[in-house]
């Protein structure tokens, strides 16, 4: 009897915390997940944004190039129609 009694009321305190717990912890688990989605999703956008501005370098270097190049060119342009 007194083993029932212990497992009836192991079972009852259990349920109980269980509940318990679930209940004060569910609000924060979607807040967590959200976060945690949030951090990859910088991260990923961190990576793109280092790659965008490479490319954006390259391609100031590339308008310097090509604006010297012209340059050049002109002046290559001028001197044959002054001859």
């Amino acid at each position: 009897m007194q083993t029932i009694l212990q497992d009836d009321v192991r079972e009852v305190v259990g349920s109980t915390l269980d509940a318990l717990y679930a209940s004060t912890t569910a609000p924060f688990l979607e807040i967590t997940r959200d976060y945690t989605e949030l951090m990859r999703v910088n991260m990923e956008l961190r990576v793109r944004l280092r790659q965008l501005e490479r490319e954006c370098q390259e391609m100031r270097e590339d308008a310097v190039y090509l604006s010297q190049l012209l340059v050049r060119k002109d002046r290559n342009i001028q001197a044959l129609l002054n001859k």
